[in-house]
């Protein structure tokens, strides 16, 4: 892989391993399965570095909007939220129906502001930076390696 390549890959690994620190630390993930789907793909003849993640990031990190509209789409909506979520099974939660429910008609706690998500905004900022200041001086360092290189042969 080249320099850039190999210096992006690390740099999105950080960020992956931020998002995993904060899932942990915010205690917003208890399965731990949000975490897990974290990954980089490399794809070095198109030139692309890609963090995989869950579908489920998104909602860890602006939080769940209160579900609108008549009672029987909320009771599918309620009914898809306690079986996606496994609060159904799990014995430590006491009353997942009241969770749930409380999800649809009022929010997540993080969408109403009471608990904080994972920053995903900020998480971004600051990977576009370090690739901004980094990739710079990798440029000059790989046309330097290619120039000793060439006055070798």
């Amino acid at each position: 892989m080249s320099l850039e390549i190999d210096f992006i890959k690390d740099e999105v690994e950080k960020f992956n391993e931020s998002i995993r620190s904060d899932l942990n630390s915010k205690r917003l993930s208890d399965t731990g399965k949000a975490a897990e789907s974290l990954r980089v793909e490399t794809n070095e003849k198109e030139g692309k570095v890609l963090s995989i993640g869950s579908e489920h990031l998104e909602y860890l990190n602006r939080g769940t909007r209160p579900w609108q509209g008549d009672e029987k789409k909320n009771t599918n909506i309620l009914n898809f939220i306690l079986i996606k979520s496994g609060w159904a099974d799990r014995k430590f939660i006491k009353n997942p129906y009241m969770i749930a429910k409380s999800i649809v008609t009022k929010g997540s706690a993080i969408h109403r502001g009471e608990k904080e998500g994972i920053e995903l905004e900020e998480k971004v900022e600051k990977l576009t930076q370090s690739l901004l200041n980094g990739l710079p001086s990798l440029a000059k360092q790989s046309a330097l390696v290619t120039l000793t290189e060439s006055f070798k042969k």
